[in-house]
């Protein structure tokens, strides 16, 4: 697993905390001792993908590129701050100190968030880019070269969802990225955050926050709809702030997080939205923490996300069963 984290420079206290790329491996296995069904998961010791002080990298993602003749080329796509400092897309692959490449070869496009189409043999990427409009809209752009034997590589990119004034849209995500990469119908999912609770000018400062959880077909951007966007009771009737989308494998649900006035818990839904409910049992949510970020495991029997409270930040597991 790929991540990012920063960690205070003992030297220098009055370094600013860039984060870095790290990597930890995974062994899935059978545990003797218990019951002969059950899978355990044994992680080594964490390790350094990059190293630069003078530059941030955040929010790696992973893929499988496959030959025909069963050769397999792996890549992470992570944005940074070493094209342009305020961000854009570059690969490498899960090799320490490895070379890192340029996305957009040699022509670094603003850009953040990226999502491969598929876990295996991607034919795209979508990402977030304030290229046409400052609060982020939610591009898409085929792959040239898929990391046989070249890094990956893109051309042309499409803003899926439109500049609008006052309007954010950010962290895409597929249905299902790993069955039906030739899925006509196959949508992006994403945060908006709606117009109004931004001022007309983004380096002015910030106004209250409202979001909203829309999608759009993946292929040209159409068929736009709302999904999540619920209202609170009482007399004031305040919108709920819904953010941080993420499909199951299969492409039938989503899960979210969701706030209003306080902490952001997380919700589960069929992918249309409908059927909304808690995603936690009552037993598993702290009161005093938010739980956000949600990603599905790949059989969709549990969600990683982050719980941020009182005890401090770290990654969570729920288990469905």
């Amino acid at each position: 697993i790929a991540y990012s984290a920063a960690a205070p420079d003992p030297a220098n206290d009055d370094l600013p905390l860039l984060p870095d790329l790290g990597i930890v491996d995974l062994d899935w296995g059978v545990d003797d001792l218990t019951d002969a069904s059950e899978t355990v998961l044994t992680t080594g010791a964490p390790g350094a993908l990059t190293a630069t002080p003078d530059v941030a990298e955040t929010q790696p993602t992973w893929m499988v590129a496959t030959e025909p003749d069963g050769g397999v080329e792996e890549w992470i796509a992570f944005t940074t701050t070493y094209y342009r400092t305020d961000g854009s897309i570059a690969v490498m692959q899960p090799d320490a100190g490895g070379p890192w490449f340029d996305l957009f070869d040699g022509r670094p496009l603003q850009s953040s968030e990226p999502a491969w189409s598929s876990l295996r043999n991607p034919a795209a990427i979508a990402f977030t880019s304030t290229t046409d409009d400052p609060y982020n809209d939610v591009f898409v752009a085929e792959l040239s070269s898929q990391g046989l034997p070249d890094p990956p590589e893109v051309d042309d990119s499409e803003n899926l969802t439109g500049p609008g004034p006052g309007v954010a849209e950010h962290h895409p995500t597929w249905t299902d990225g790993v069955a039906n990469e030739g899925d006509p119908v196959r949508s992006i999912v994403f945060t908006r955050r709606s117009e109004g609770g931004y001022p007309e000018d983004p380096t002015s400062g910030s106004g209250p926050h409202h979001a909203d959880i829309g999608d759009v077909l993946a292929q040209d951007g159409s068929d736009r709809r709302v999904i999540a966007d619920a209202v609170g009771g009482g007399e004031l009737a305040t919108p709920f702030d819904e953010a941080g989308p993420a499909y199951s494998p299969d492409g039938e649900q989503m899960a979210f997080s969701r706030a209003l006035l306080g902490e952001r818990m997380l919700m589960r839904a069929a992918s249309d939205g409908t059927g909304e409910q808690l995603l936690l049992a009552e037993s598993e949510r702290d009161p005093a923490a938010s739980d956000t970020d949600p990603v599905w495991s790949p059989d969709g029997t549990q969600v990683a996300f982050v719980r941020s409270g009182p005890r401090g930040t770290g990654v969570w597991v729920y288990d469905f069963d």
